[in-house]
């Protein structure tokens, strides 16, 4: 059974957005007939002109939309392809009340591409009043009179003939200019931050110095004071440990009992040789004979034994 095919709420709230986009900027025309793409015109440096081109994806505003430019731009914001990236956009949710607000993701976009003094203040505001800038009017835009005056631009269209031959000719001048240049720029600002952030982080190690020092000291006293009597009670104790191992190292051990079964060895030789001369009965010699030479033969295993096992344990 087929059903009817039902359109999504994302479709109504695309067309709210697109009704709230337009009338926050007028100047935002649709592209596309279903209005789901718009482009704003806007001026990042004056006299170049550029446009925004705003893309509603089919399920917004479940997925964020698309923001580029259609001319190229040096911005940190902007990737190779064009595309803009910013912290509403990244923090764009429709979940959570206040992220998924187009206008205001137009607007910090505008923001960024136009820098601090060349803002788009959506008409009916009160830009004196909260501090804002003023609205871009005849493609010219005004900062307000809390807004801090951004950095001066360098703009080659604005220098004549003459200035323009003159720097290509004077290497000093040319070189003054690329520096000012530079100097300006939103890298350059960046890089400056870093400095002073590193600075910082050096002069807080020094200040370090003191305390490392004073450390120093104390190992030093300690190293001084406390490490010749550790050092002679090391000492003790490790002759103490040499001596032990001597005494029970399985060399020593294997020497003291061939000792033992050459002496055992010897004794029942000599009963031998009394029970030989006569002079020890035949009872007193199986009695006396017999006992040595069981306890000879058990010490001469043990020995081999001792022997074998310190053999392996030297391998």
């Amino acid at each position: 059974m087929a059903y009817p095919y039902y359109a999504p709420p994302a479709v109504s709230g695309k067309a709210a957005a697109a009704d709230e986009l337009q009338r926050a900027f007028p100047t935002c025309r649709p592209v596309s007939s279903d209005r789901s793409v718009f482009d704003l015109p806007i001026e990042t440096q004056p006299g170049r002109p550029n446009a925004i081109r705003i893309s509603l994806p089919p399920l917004f505003p479940q997925e964020r939309p698309i923001l580029s430019v259609l001319s190229p731009v040096i911005n940190p914001a902007v990737d190779n392809t064009g595309r803009i990236r910013c912290r509403s956009l990244d923090e764009w949710s429709c979940v959570v009340p206040g992220k998924a607000n187009l206008p205001a993701v137009v607007q910090e976009v505008v923001g960024i591409l136009t820098a601090s003094s060349q803002q788009i203040s959506p008409p009916g505001s009160n830009p004196t009043s909260s501090g804002g800038v003023l609205p871009l009017a005849n493609g010219g835009p005004g900062p307000g009179p809390h807004t801090e005056a951004a950095a001066p631009q360098v703009d080659l269209e604005s220098l004549s003939t003459a200035q323009l031959e003159e720097l290509m000719t004077d290497e000093d001048k040319f070189s003054t200019f690329m520096t000012n240049w530079v100097r300006n720029t939103q890298a350059a600002r960046a890089l400056a931050e870093i400095q002073r952030q590193n600075v910082a982080l050096a002069q807080d190690n020094l200040s370090m110095q003191g305390s490392i020092d004073e450390a120093r000291n104390h190992v030093a006293i300690v190293r001084s004071s406390e490490y010749a009597g550790a050092k002679s009670a090391f000492d003790d104790l490790y002759r103490r440990h040499e001596a032990v191992v001597a005494k029970l190292s399985p060399f020593t051990i294997l020497q003291q009992m061939r000792a033992k079964t050459d002496k055992l060895d010897l004794e029942s030789g000599e009963i031998h040789d009394q029970y030989l001369s006569g002079r020890m009965t035949v009872d007193q010699f199986v009695d006396q004979y017999c006992t040595k030479r069981v306890e000879y033969h058990y010490l001469d295993l043990m020995s081999q034994a001792t022997e074998y096992t310190a053999m392996h344990m030297t391998q």
